[in-house]
């Protein structure tokens, strides 16, 4: 077997951190298709009918 040692920098001052792995990014990403669901029945409630001609812009 193989060991990965990965040295993390801090970052400098006032500079962003982004650090995420693919935990992370599988947590994010499984959140999308609820967001798009939760916009579209909004979307829909608001405007009615004319929701069909929003979303197909």
């Amino acid at each position: 077997m193989s060991t990965i040692v990965s040295a993390l920098v801090p970052p400098a001052e006032g500079q962003l951190h982004r650090n995420i792995d693919w935990r992370g990014a599988f947590w994010v990403a499984s959140g999308v298709p609820a967001l798009v669901l939760f916009s579209i029945g909004g979307i829909a409630g608001t405007t009615g009918k004319l929701a069909f001609l929003i979303w197909t812009v």
